[in-house]
């Protein structure tokens, strides 16, 4: 989380590392959407285990709590990830 939170706060303040990352972005658009998509399950599921206010909730009424449906796509992401590159 840190590292995301530092990388976000230079593309913000920094010029040349915004300029890299839309350089970046533009060069392999489905891998950084799909990198955002995975982090963000893994991140799901990691505060769901650990606050089960959070985790407990349904996921759209599908009978799964926040963090098991966190666990199955980072789960998935990670299959996914072995066949992307």
């Amino acid at each position: 989380m840190g590292v995301l939170g530092l990388s976000f706060w230079r593309i913000l303040t920094r010029k040349d590392d915004r300029i890299a990352a839309i350089k970046e972005f533009k060069n392999r658009p489905f891998v950084n959407l799909f990198m955002a998509g995975w982090i963000t399950s893994v991140t799901v599921f990691i505060v769901g285990i650990f606050v089960p206010a959070i985790g407990e909730r349904d996921f759209f009424n599908t009978g799964l709590e926040l963090w098991q449906a966190g666990g199955i796509a980072a789960l998935i992401g990670l299959i996914v990830s072995w066949k992307l590159d």
